[in-house]
């Protein structure tokens, strides 16, 4: 093995030792909040368009650590889909609520459906959509 080669499967074992933490405790606590979906989107969108450049790359550790940031970036949408396709249960439509229900943020924070500081709906955890 020459010095680039050596390089780079320290680095591949670094960034992922890095990110192994996030995918693990987003698994094991079911908590996404901290996450955007925007972010988690483009970063799998651009995982996809780099796999291009990377398939045309001779094997290496680039491959690795390029298979690994696919799978833990698309295990992290996957997570945060199923967490925001669920109805949350103290959340009601605009519809049903109806217009000028002052009801709303009240009723919601006092079942834990509101988060009191921006006045809007908590983001569920994992665990309570499943």
């Amino acid at each position: 093995m020459d010095i680039p080669m050596v390089a780079g499967a320290v680095s591949t074992v670094l960034f992922a030792a890095a990110n192994l933490p996030m995918v693990v405790k987003a698994v094991r606590t079911r908590d996404l909040r901290s996450y955007s979906g925007t972010a988690l989107i483009l970063g799998n969108v651009g995982n996809v368009v780099h796999t291009i450049y990377v398939v045309s790359l001779p094997w290496g550790p680039i491959w690795v650590l390029h298979g690994f940031y696919l799978v833990s970036m698309g295990v992290m949408l996957a997570l945060f889909t199923v967490v925001h396709r669920r109805p949350h249960p103290f959340r009601r439509s605009d519809a049903a609520r109806g217009p000028g229900d002052g009801r709303h943020e009240s009723a919601a924070a006092a079942h834990g459906g509101a988060d009191r500081r921006a006045g809007r709906p908590r983001s569920r955890t994992w665990r309570e959509a499943v």
